[in-house]
């Protein structure tokens, strides 16, 4: 995730501790999907 890369990056040249330094990724699990064959959902007639 090249952009918390580049913020933690920006935190420790700011003087802010690697320990004092938290994050967490959250989101569609694309790693997940491109070793997978995913289905597309059915399309149901309206």
């Amino acid at each position: 995730m090249p952009f918390m890369r580049h913020v933690r990056g920006q935190l420790l040249k700011a003087g802010v501790a690697a320990r004092d330094i938290h994050y967490e990724a959250f989101g569609p699990d694309l790693w997940l999907a491109a070793t997978q064959k995913i289905r597309p959902l059915p399309v149901r007639p309206t």
